[in-house]
C-alpha cells in the first residue's frame, strides 16, 4: 500500500499542478481578453486525475479500515472470513477446500496465511486462480496450526472411510 500512496503523491501533485496552471492560463493568461467558452472548462479536465491521486494517497487508510471490519476464524468444521459494513459478507472453506498452507511473517509480528485458491473468470473470459488468504493475522503460528488441524480432518476422514 505504501508504494501506491507514494506514487499517488506525485500523481495527485501533477494533477493539482495541471489544474492550477490551466486555470491560471485561462483566467490570467489571455491578457484581459475573455477566453472562448470551451477553454474556460479546460482546468476541470484535471479533476478526475486529482481524485485518482487522492484515492492512491489514501489507500493505506482504506486498507486499514477494511482490516478493522474483517474477522477471520478457524473452527473444528471450517475456516471463515467475515466482513461487515452495510451488509455482512461471509466466506467459508470446508476442510476439503484447503490447499497447501503457506505463511508470511511481517516485522510487526502479524502474518498472512494463504490456504486455498478459487477460479475467477475475467472480463475477457479468461479463467485465473486467485489465492485465498487471511491477512494481518495477529498470531499467525496459532492460525497455521488450526488450519493444519482442520486440513488433517479431511485426510483422517478419507483414511477412515477407505
Amino acid at each position: 500500500m505504501w508504494p501506491l500512496a507514494i506514487f499517488g503523491i506525485f500523481f495527485g501533485g501533477f494533477a493539482a499542478f495541471w489544474i492550477s496552471a490551466a486555470a491560471w492560463g485561462v483566467w490570467f493568461g489571455s491578457g484581459g481578453n475573455k477566453p472562448p467558452g470551451v477553454f474556460v472548462l479546460f482546468p476541470l479536465f484535471g479533476l478526475p486525475f486529482l481524485a485518482v491521486g487522492v484515492g492512491m494517497i489514501s489507500s493505506p487508510w482504506w486498507a486499514a479500515r477494511s482490516a478493522r471490519r474483517t474477522a477471520c476464524c478457524v473452527t473444528s468444521q471450517r475456516a471463515m472470513q467475515l466482513q461487515h459494513g452495510s451488509s455482512i459478507k461471509v466466506q467459508s472453506w470446508a476442510p476439503r477446500d484447503l490447499d497447501e498452507i503457506s505463511k508470511v511473517l511481517h516485522p510487526d509480528g502479524t502474518g498472512t496465511l494463504t490456504f486455498a485458491s478459487s477460479l475467477v473468470r475475467g472480463s475477457k473470459g479468461r479463467v485465473r486462480s486467485v489465492p485465498q488468504a487471511f491477512h494481518g493475522v495477529p498470531d499467525p503460528r496459532a492460525c497455521e496450526e488450526a488450519l493444519l488441524a482442520l486440513k488433517a480432518m479431511t485426510q483422517n476422514g478419507a483414511a477412515a472411510s477407505a
